[in-house]
């Protein structure tokens, strides 16, 4: 409970479906109930074996859970270091329902107060005119138990705006340990992930900032749910405990458990403005509600969600991803186990189409064969985005009715790998015997159908690397206005002398490649982007200016597992790459990440050389 314990891991367990009237300010959405303390007792072990320490009850309104004194004994008896309580402080106006708690074992109690005011007090809640002397009466109560810590939480909206301080100043007199300004979460998880307007945040913040010089004398004041550059030189009192605080959120009707970071902190954006920010570690960045308020900047290249889920059409010999030693080719290719939340993923699209109009959907190259497919690309559209291009090896895009299936959803193209300009490169890289001539029978029924873009990508390989210029004449031919990723061949494992060989054996040196490009007539016929090379190098391939998008890579990025589970990846992804000797000097350096450490062991320098000015 205690904000200085932000590295404790903790648990936030809610008793009640049942709101009480506050619940509404509560930053953690009431969903499910526990039937009993049964079910509670195994889901407190589980907890402990975990290494959770600190416990917090919350709803809902917890003291509306007939078992509460029974659950915080539970809790103690269990070990944790802190037991704590979130509520309206209603029910503790009953003095023996107060001590039966403290003697149970409570440590802390956090208060949630929507004003000072009875009036202003009974209009937010709904409650009686009585409601704000029971929550006081509560508050004394346990003001009697010295030992039980006291936080407090103010929501701020607009009926407490404007008395802001008086509400500060009057709460500051009952030695509360903190005093959280709570803003609106930017999402209604019980909603399915809808957006909430954050309009009445930034229209209440300048009246904040103005007012925290003097609140800071009533006591020790926080902020939560607002990233801390916009609250200026005060940007040290944010919490935002709700997003970078590890832990747990336990839902009653199954004992449900979800790590706290996946309600909101995989739905924001961090923008090119966040880099280098001293904050970025305990800021999520910004959410669909904040789009039309904050300052513009730079949005991400693109938004992807990876389904990692699955087997793999190809037996790519240069990728050694696997499953539990079985590589992904070999898997069984109708089990899929991934069920991802649909409430996440719509708040997920929600942010990301706020900044960015295209979302890629990868995976492992079947994505067309994922179960509910067509309701992943219609919420996605439905979520604001523009384009939606669907990452699949294009062996199945002969069958017209599930182009026009997939079209009917909403998806507006295909990204396809192509590894060579021949059937015998492309198949002899997938192992695949057949799949270039699939491929181009797709091909074919995509361009007979006429309303999906296909655009392609291939990785710079030893096997063919003399084949690239032949597939850029190829698509040049067959798939006019097209665009062909290049991507550099890296390992996404840790390094070990088997994996350093592996890429040894695969990656071509830069000499090579670009003597196989020069024979191309400059600039190229086709839309080539390369990723993960070094500027000089990609220019010399691609023919010079290079436009700054080429080599863009900036994604907000959620991957939803084998198990269902959501996570993000850290944005701008980087490949181990430094600068060089013959990186002095370059005019691009700034611009350019450098070279891959891994390719430096394997061909050294060679082929690096300053861009022209």
């Amino acid at each position: 409970m205690n904000p200085a314990e932000k590295k404790t891991a903790r648990a936030v367990i809610q008793l009640t479906a049942s709101p009480g009237s506050e619940s509404s300010f509560s930053h953690v959405p009431a969903k499910g109930a526990f039937s009993g303390l049964k079910e509670l007792a195994k889901t407190l072990l589980s907890l402990r074996g975990r290494g959770v320490e600190l416990v917090e009850f919350a709803g809902g309104e917890p003291t509306l859970w007939p078992y509460l004194p029974q659950a915080v004994a539970l809790a103690h008896k269990a070990g944790f270091k802190t037991v704590s309580l979130t509520t309206n402080g209603r029910r503790l106006a009953d003095a023996a329902y107060t001590d039966a708690l403290v003697r149970a074992g409570l440590d802390a109690v956090v208060f949630i107060f929507p004003s000072h005011r009875p009036a202003a007090y009974a209009g937010a809640t709904g409650a009686g005119p009585a409601a704000l002397g029971q929550a006081l009466a509560g508050l004394r109560n346990i003001m009697r138990h010295g030992k039980v810590e006291r936080g407090l939480i103010l929501p701020v909206r607009e009926a407490l705006a404007g008395d802001l301080e008086s509400a500060v100043k009057f709460f500051g007199g009952f030695g509360f340990s903190f005093i959280t300004l709570a803003f609106d979460a930017p999402y209604d998880l019980l909603a399915g992930g809808a957006v909430r307007d954050l309009a009445e945040k930034y229209r209440l913040l300048p009246g904040v900032l103005a007012a925290l010089p003097r609140l800071k004398r009533h006591g020790r004041i926080i902020a939560e749910g607002i990233q801390p550059c916009l609250l200026g030189r005060y940007g040290k009192i944010v919490l935002n405990e709700t997003f970078s605080n590890p832990g747990v959120l336990v839902r009653g009707g199954g004992a449900e458990i979800t790590a706290l970071p996946d309600a909101y902190t995989l739905l924001g954006v961090k923008t090119s403005a966040c880099r280098g920010c001293r904050h970025a570690a305990r800021c999520p960045g910004f959410f669909a509600g904040d789009a039309a308020h904050i300052p513009a900047a730079p949005a991400p290249h693109s938004a992807a969600l990876d389904l990692q889920d699955g087997s793999c059409d190809y037996n790519c010999g240069f990728c050694r991803r696997n499953r539990d030693g079985v590589r992904y080719h070999a898997l069984d290719p109708k089990k899929y186990f991934a069920s991802p939340d649909r409430g996440l993923l719509r708040a997920f699209f929600s942010s990301s189409s706020a900044f960015s109009e295209n979302l890629n959907i990868w995976g492992r190259d079947r994505t067309d064969m994922f179960p509910g497919i067509h309701a992943i690309i219609k919420q996605a559209r439905d979520c604001g985005f523009r384009r939606v291009t669907l990452w699949t090896t294009g062996l199945r895009l002969a069958d017209r009715k599930k182009l026009a299936a997939l079209a009917k959803a909403g998806l507006t193209g295909f990204e396809i790998p192509l590894y060579g300009g021949t059937a015998a490169a492309h198949d002899a890289v997938t192992a695949s015997p057949g799949s270039f001539a699939r491929v181009m029978r797709g091909l074919d029924a995509l361009a007979a159908f006429g309303k999906l873009r296909a655009d392609f990508h291939t990785v710079a390989l030893k096997r063919n690397a003399a084949t690239l210029p032949a597939l850029v004449e190829l698509l040049t031919a067959r798939c006019p206005g097209s665009r062909l990723n290049l991507w550099h061949y890296y390992s996404d494992e840790p390094q070990n002398p088997e994996v350093s060989r592996a890429y040894a054996a695969n990656v071509p040196d830069y000499k090579t490649l670009i003597a196989a490009f020069a024979r191309l007539k400059k600039p190229l016929p086709l839309e080539v982007r390369t990723a993960m090379f070094p500027l000089c190098v990609a220019r010399r391939l691609l023919g010079e200016p290079l436009p700054p998008s080429y080599v863009a890579r900036s994604f907000a990025l959620l991957i939803c597992n084998e198990r269902g589970a959501l996570h993000k990846s850290v944005t701008n992804a980087e490949f181990g790459e430094r600068h060089v000797r013959a990186c002095r000097g370059c005019p691009a350096a700034a611009d350019c990440a450098g070279v891959m450490e891994e390719y430096l062991k394997v061909h050294g320098e060679a082929g690096i050389r300053p861009v022209r000015r």
